[in-house]
């Protein structure tokens, strides 16, 4: 459902707040005509909040002029054909220890929005399709596992911004 609610309303209105005070880089909003193409063209339903956030708050995100964007511009994907392709995966999957391994590699960035690219092979993705919709996950050049706990898109973003950009979003993680 993409129905704004109040709740919703307040938690983007105080993440603009905080991108305002920390002096954020905003994109443009996007107009519901340019979502909606871009989501008829790529055959996916964007998850709500950040549908809402790009509509309401920006449609993309930068720390200073020249940065990488922490919250990419939609038009900046990589792979917008695998867009529409479901996300195979529900749990964490590090390739790096597996001698065989047990997912195909290819389907990695089905179903996903990068987000944002930090730097040495590590990014975070939004995830579109599938269980894990509106998840934000880290990918990296090891494995791809979801933040933990589990972030929504929004959740994710305030995390950052508390943080300064320097999170851990893996925190509560149970390493075995």
């Amino acid at each position: 459902m993409n129905r704004r609610t109040p709740e919703l309303d307040a938690v983007l209105e105080r993440i603009h707040k905080k991108l305002i005070a920390k002096h954020v880089l905003l994109g443009e909003p996007a107009t519901l005509q340019k979502l909606r193409a871009f989501e008829s063209s790529y055959r996916v339903s964007l998850p709500s909040e950040f549908r809402h956030f790009l509509l309401k708050i920006g449609s993309s995100c930068q720390w200073r002029p020249g940065s990488a964007p922490f919250v990419a511009p939609l038009l900046d994907c990589q792979t917008p054909e695998k867009l529409a392709l479901p996300f195979p995966f529900e749990n964490e999957w590090i390739w790096e220890f597996e001698e065989e391994p047990s997912h195909d590699i290819q389907e990695v960035e089905n179903g996903t929005f990068p987000l944002a690219d930090i730097g040495c092979g590590i990014g975070f993705h939004l995830i579109v399709t599938g269980p894990c919709k509106g998840e934000v996950w880290h990918f990296s050049e090891m494995g791809i596992q979801p933040c933990c706990p589990r972030q929504s898109f929004l959740g994710w973003l305030e995390k950052w911004l508390d943080s300064d950009g320097d999170v851990d979003y893996f925190e509560e993680y149970p390493y075995d």
